[in-house]
């Protein structure tokens, strides 16, 4: 047995010796100027507002974004990582509404339809989020219509995707549904 853990020992420190001399390689963290859905579209001057009116946000893995009955501060573009937006659905079951990765919005329909949350939202992979507060989005959105179309187009396609999902879902046999 002392037999056993010595080698045991002996291999746990050689492993530690050697993923101590690998170099890690770093990559470079997102900035809001990465989320061109937003950023491509601004002036010098708006891109300027932008760069001082805006929070980055870090997450780990299954901390809550938000939770459903929460009135949103902003707009929350997701420029790394992946997050799973749930409601509660029958027996205290999560519902999984929605899977977004960088680079997306969340949290967006709570904000436009000026309510509050009506699913939560959690980290499923390490995350960084670019906060927009509700009064300098709205800013720039008078200010700048192609930032207004980008807006719209990203969310129609998810609309889009979301009633394909839907049909599907409830279209298809059992086996077709645990496939999709």
């Amino acid at each position: 047995f002392f037999v056993i853990l010595g080698v045991l020992e002996q291999c746990f420190r050689t492993r530690r010796k050697n993923m101590a001399g690998q170099k890690k390689t770093q990559v470079a963290e997102p900035t809001i100027k990465d989320f061109s859905i937003v950023y491509s579209v601004l002036s010098a001057e708006e891109r300027d507002f932008l760069d001082k009116n805006h929070t980055v946000l870090k997450y780990r893995k299954n901390q809550i974004i938000y939770q459903e009955g929460e009135i949103p501060t902003g707009l929350l573009c997701l420029g790394a990582g992946k997050v799973k937006v749930f409601t509660e659905g029958i027996g205290g079951r999560d519902q999984i509404v929605r899977l977004a990765k960088a680079p997306d919005f969340i949290g967006y329909r709570a904000l436009f339809a000026e309510g509050p949350h009506i699913a939560s939202a959690v980290v499923i992979e390490p995350c960084v989020i670019f906060h927009i507060s509700k009064d300098v989005i709205y800013q720039l959105l008078l200010r700048n219509n192609r930032l207004c179309m980008n807006i719209i187009k990203s969310f129609a396609s998810e609309l889009g995707f979301t009633r394909f999902r839907t049909v599907t879902l409830t279209q298809k046999h059992i086996r077709g549904r645990l496939a999709e």
